[in-house]
């Protein structure tokens, strides 16, 4: 007998033998030190309750191309372990790790939004209403950048810009690496071409410190960015206001 799907929310280290019905809403790859690499999910299911998944390196060749962001899937078997991440992707307090009998079947699942964010209102993030372990979904136009360098080595690489919202509110980011390479490019051949508004996921909200303000960032490759993209409502809403 087949065994039910079960929510993210039900999910706890009680078991091993767990069934979800869930969609793929962002994943990278994570190399260490020692040039091993792994993959990181976020997995989000029809009650629009998130879970972060671990791909270990020794399975990382059997399931790279078998999950495609944006799309759904039956997974079930993993072990679960405590969401132990410095930064967490999820306020769940379990994390899925694949292991060798985790099986996935893509199927149609239209109960599940094509999208989740996990949004966080600049005005919210002024007044201290988030937790510096945890990272969202940050919604804004780009109103000026105040600081561009960029160096062949791409990680080190920084933007520093302003960040605002419909009300005015307005907060620092600085984004590294590859994310300023590409926000760099976008503004310069197109700042001209009316207003940019980006969507971070998964990004680190830095308290002020000293001379430091308060900053949003990107957690490195944990950080999608997506500029003028139509497809996701908030930014079209923020586009055309």
């Amino acid at each position: 007998m087949a065994r039910p799907i079960e929510y993210i929310s039900s999910i706890d280290d009680s078991k091993d033998l767990w069934k979800v019905a869930v969609r793929c809403k962002h994943m990278w790859s994570v190399t260490s030190s020692q040039n091993r690499e792994h993959l990181e999910l976020i997995l989000f299911d029809s009650k629009l309750d998130l879970i972060q998944a671990i791909v270990p390196s020794y399975l990382v060749s059997k399931f790279k191309t078998q999950v495609e962001v944006g799309c759904s899937y039956i997974m079930q078997n993993f072990k679960v372990s405590s969401n132990d991440f410095s930064f967490k992707s999820t306020d769940h307090k379990f994390k899925l790790i694949f292991c060798g009998s985790t099986s996935i079947k893509k199927v149609q699942l239209s109960e599940i939004p094509l999208n989740h964010l996990k949004l966080i209102g600049i005005n919210a993030i002024i007044e201290g209403k988030y937790r510096t372990n945890l990272l969202y979904d940050i919604i804004g136009g780009v109103t000026e950048i105040s600081q561009a360098q960029i160096i062949p080595d791409n990680n080190k690489s920084k933007v520093v810009f302003s960040l605002t919202d419909l009300s005015k509110h307005h907060v620092q980011c600085t984004l590294w690496g590859k994310l300023a390479v590409q926000l760099n490019e976008y503004y310069t051949t197109h700042k001209a071409d009316g207003s940019i508004v980006l969507l971070l996921m998964n990004a680190r909200i830095k308290e002020p410190q000293g001379n430091y303000p308060l900053n949003v960032s990107n957690a490195w490759n944990g950080t999608k960015l997506l500029i003028n993209d139509l497809s996701i409502e908030e930014v079209k809403n923020l586009k055309e206001k």
